[in-house]
């Protein structure tokens, strides 16, 4: 990893991509970005997010899950998990990239193969996954949108997105389990 890539992104920096993709400066933004695999525990996330949103009905805040929407078969079908929790289409955030320019943006999720407004070709506006990705050197803009990141699995080896969080300067929740230990430390009183 180059971890030159991933720094934090300073406050102008932040309102203008927040204000490009319509985020509202007051809403709290949870990032998780995996590969979308059952180890990767989405639907407890959603699960506990549906349970954050009912106990607080008074605050805007959204899940954005940087993640493959269509790897279904070994992942988590992620429209009707969040259905099932009584989760809003617009509560869970997604980044699209383009087939053909590149060109990445952060909304809710309406589908694949969409018309990329950016260079207008039809059913080329994917999800992010393995082939289709926000590079590197943008990541941290990805980063800089959310308040907090989350890292949630069953199991793991080195995840990325903990490490990539921490650098963006972000807080993170993670597992405290397997190489999740590494990221959780004692708890400390004052």
């Amino acid at each position: 990893m180059d971890t030159d890539s991933f720094s934090p992104i300073n406050a102008t920096e932040r309102e203008g991509v927040r204000r490009q993709f319509g985020i509202a400066p007051d809403t709290t933004v949870f990032l998780f970005v995996f590969r979308n695999q059952l180890r990767k525990d989405a639907n407890n996330v959603m699960e506990a997010f549906a349970r954050f949103k009912k106990e607080n009905p008074g605050m805007k805040a959204v899940l954005h899950f940087h993640t493959s929407f269509s790897e279904k078969a070994m992942g988590w079908d992620i429209p009707a998990k969040a259905a099932y929790y009584g989760l809003a289409p617009t509560d869970i955030l997604c980044t699209y990239v383009c087939k053909t320019c590149g060109a990445w943006s952060v909304a809710p999720y309406g589908g694949e193969d969409l018309k990329c407004p950016a260079c207008g070709t039809d059913k080329s506006l994917v999800t992010a996954n393995i082939i289709n990705g926000v590079p590197a050197n943008q990541m941290k803009y990805v980063y800089g949108i959310s308040d907090a990141c989350l890292s949630v699995f069953t199991s793991g080896g080195q995840e990325y997105h903990s490490v990539q969080s921490l650098l963006c300067g972000k807080i993170l929740a993670c597992t405290n389990y397997s190489c999740g230990e590494d990221f959780c430390g004692e708890e400390t009183r004052a």
